[in-house]
């Protein structure tokens, strides 16, 4: 393998130079010219060097090695033996200064005694460039406070189960009471009606009334939170009550005048409604209530 690496570098050498390298096919020593190496001419084949008549190899690979170093060392030499010498200055004259070169000022410009050897007078420094203005630095404004997140949008719904206990803690009753009156009055088809602003703002309860000579919506129950009152939250769940009713097919709508609603009177006047009457009420004691106070 030393053998061939050897070759390689003999090879590269000789292609550089111009000339073929010619390695033995002998692979075992001692036979023939096992290890000779020669050079030939790459266009014709023509032996150059290490290359006996009867064409066998004669030369080791130092001796073909050197061989390329001194044609490199000859080729040089023959290099510098055919490069004709500079031409002679004649006695006397000086070379041209460098600074005669660049003139700076044309010809026809100089002084008579000045055209012939050219201006040699030192140019006048450039002057240096103004400093640039720096631009007063803005001040920085501060950043703009992130707006308020919007508000919810008003949403007058059915009521749900889920809702029963956000209308208990309006009504000052349980969330079980609130539950079952919720299935009741969807199963009377008059379902209760709640104000949702991102929460149980107000509710609404009615039920139709079954008369003679025609049937009439009634309104029973009316609450809006204390925190969102005066914002046409009570108005909507009205009007949302007044749609529906309309739509059971009833002749007339009636408002109870003990709504919880500050200044009723006032409130349903204006609304559309009018006083007609007062109204008369009793309480019947419950069985249980008797009981409790025998």
């Amino acid at each position: 393998m030393a053998e061939d690496g050897e070759a390689d570098e003999l090879r590269a050498m000789a292609s550089h130079r111009g000339f073929r390298l010619v390695r033995s096919r002998r692979r075992t020593p001692g036979v023939g010219d096992y290890g000779r190496y020669g050079l030939a001419d790459p266009a014709t084949g023509k032996p150059l060097f290490g290359i006996a008549d009867d064409g066998a190899l004669t030369a080791t690979a130092g001796e073909v090695a050197d061989h390329l170093r001194g044609s490199v060392a000859a080729g040089w030499r023959e290099s510098a033996d055919a490069t004709p010498d500079p031409p002679k200055r004649p006695a006397g004259k000086r070379p041209p200064d460098s600074r005669s070169l660049a003139v700076s000022k044309p010809a026809a410009a100089l002084p008579a005694g000045e055209r012939d050897r050219g201006d040699t007078r030192p140019s006048a420094p450039e002057p240096a460039p103004a400093p640039k203005r720096r631009r007063a630095a803005r001040p920085e404004h501060p950043p703009k406070p992130a707006a308020p997140p919007p508000e919810p949008v008003l949403a007058i719904r059915h009521a749900t189960r889920a809702d029963a206990p956000a209308i208990a803690a309006l009504l000052g009753m349980s969330s079980a009471a609130i539950e079952r009156h919720i299935a009741a009055q969807a199963r009377a088809r008059a379902p209760l009606l709640v104000a949702d602003r991102g929460g149980v703002a107000g509710c609404l309860g009615w039920h139709p009334i079954p008369l003679p000579d025609g049937a009439i919506g009634r309104l029973v129950t009316l609450v809006v939170a204390e925190r969102s009152r005066r914002q046409g939250i009570g108005r909507a769940l009205v009007e949302s009550a007044i749609a529906a009713i309309t739509a059971r097919g009833c002749r007339a709508i009636e408002a109870m005048s003990d709504i919880e609603v500050r200044n009723v009177h006032g409130f349903f006047r204006a609304t559309g409604f009018t006083q007609t009457s007062y109204r008369f009420a009793l309480d019947i004691p419950s069985p249980r209530r008797k009981q409790s106070t025998a």
